[in-house]
């Protein structure tokens, strides 16, 4: 009994120094860590197919890639009364490619030279976020965060330069007062433009598109505050 009173003191003195309030005003930190996850480029184009009794219908048809997925990255942090920006730098590594045609007809139209389709690639990537934080004076924060970057792919079919749409989200835990360890999940979708169809006209195109989806960890440090 003796102990159990023990622990229960202890622990109701500690709590206060545990959930204490960060100073309001603005910091700097720095974030390095890595993640997993998936890689799905695709490349889809619009097709019409015109039926025996005279009925058309229009779908999107073409290559759906997956790949698994690691990257590293570090970004740098400027948080200011519960608002964050974030400018991050990223490599990733993506292989065991797997690819399927996806149509509704004997022979696509959407064609590619499928012999020259790589079963790894890489990527990599320069985004800047922004958005709010829950709990942003405790030792316990949660950014959550939307942005845009570019991401130069490189692996065939898709080797091009893409403009992303970036989302994160991430749970950090401040160990001392300036070092913290997060983990989270992000991911993007870019357009990387468009490919020429084997066969087809001139203007016959294929539009390249990319999804990345990471569970991420890693370290956080403070480097400095205004007060």
């Amino acid at each position: 009994m003796k102990k159990l009173l023990f622990i229960l003191f202890a622990f109701t003195v500690a709590m206060p120094s545990f959930a204490q309030e960060k100073k309001s005003g603005s910091f700097v930190s720095v974030n390095v860590g890595g993640g997993a996850g998936s890689f799905n480029p695709s490349i889809k184009s619009k097709v019409t197919t015109t039926y025996s009794d005279g009925k058309k219908e229009e779908n999107r048809e073409g290559y759906k890639f997956k790949y698994d997925a690691i990257n590293f990255f570090a970004d740098v942090e400027y948080t200011f009364n519960g608002f964050t920006t974030l400018f991050e730098g990223c490599y990733g590594q993506a292989k065991n490619g797997e690819w399927e045609m996806k149509t509704k007809v004997t022979n696509p139209l959407v064609k590619l030279d499928e012999s020259k389709f790589e079963d790894k690639a890489s990527f990599y990537s320069g985004s800047v976020y922004i958005g709010p934080i829950l709990f942003p004076k405790k030792r316990f924060q949660m950014p959550i965060l939307g942005g845009i970057g570019l991401t130069y792919n490189d692996g065939e079919p898709f080797n091009k330069l893409s403009f992303d749409f970036c989302y994160k989200v991430r749970a950090k835990f401040y160990i001392t007062r300036n070092v913290g360890l997060f983990a989270g999940v992000s991911g993007n979708i870019g357009i990387a433009g468009d490919t020429e169809v084997l066969g087809g006209k001139e203007d016959d195109k294929a539009d390249i598109t990319m999804h990345r989806l990471s569970f991420e960890g890693g370290l956080t440090v403070m480097l400095g505050r205004k007060k």
